[in-house]
């Protein structure tokens, strides 16, 4: 059973007096218009219009029960158009984001490459090992 209902989508609603009486019959007062008008300002859809489901309003939340005309089925799953091109939006974003954090992580890992010494820093190692220096702190030689 495909229902707006099912998935919190829509509510079926009654007006109430004074006493807090249902009023069963009331959904062609001017009190019931005001609350069809103001649900349909908020992006709800009025069963009244349809004419003969005037207790129900329906919020059309990606298109959930109207696509049931076109589905995709892959590896045994079916899916509805709307929940695939959803799935679909999902999976762009986090490619996207999966892009940034490699592009970062490069830029981290480029940072932190161990470079080959160069030529005079490795003759001057040598200078020093033959000399008998073994431990040097850069910052007391000047």
């Amino acid at each position: 059973m495909r229902s707006f209902h099912l998935v919190g989508q829509a509510l079926d609603w009654v007006l109430v007096d004074a006493n807090g009486n249902t009023m069963w019959n009331a959904y062609k007062t001017p009190n019931a218009d005001k609350v069809i008008n103001y649900a349909k300002k908020l992006g709800f859809e009025s069963g009244r219009e349809w004419g003969w489901d005037a207790p129900h309003l329906q919020y059309d939340y990606k298109g959930y029960g109207k696509d049931t005309f076109g589905k995709i089925k892959e590896n045994g799953d079916e899916l509805t158009i709307s929940q695939f091109n959803h799935l679909k939006e999902m999976i762009t974003a986090l490619q996207k984001e999966n892009k940034e954090l490699e592009k970062q992580l490069d830029y981290k890992l480029d940072k932190q490459k161990v470079r080959e010494p160069l030529k005079y820093h490795v003759d001057d190692w040598n200078w020093l090992k033959t000399n008998g220096i073994q431990m040097v702190r850069i910052h007391k030689i000047i």
